[in-house]
């Protein structure tokens, strides 16, 4: 995509692909697809967010 698209507009959809695969990955898991979930997750392995 990068070679193709550049700007705000194309680093905001970047952006948002990342957090939406996310949640698919967290769905397939059996996890809540929410991006909160995560970061709870990382704050309470001593990782930081």
């Amino acid at each position: 995509m990068d070679q193709h698209f550049a700007g705000d507009k194309a680093d905001l959809a970047k952006i948002q692909a990342t957090r939406i695969a996310g949640s698919i990955h967290r769905r397939l898991q059996g996890r809540s697809g929410n991006d909160f979930e995560s970061l709870k997750t990382r704050a309470a392995n001593g990782a930081e967010s």
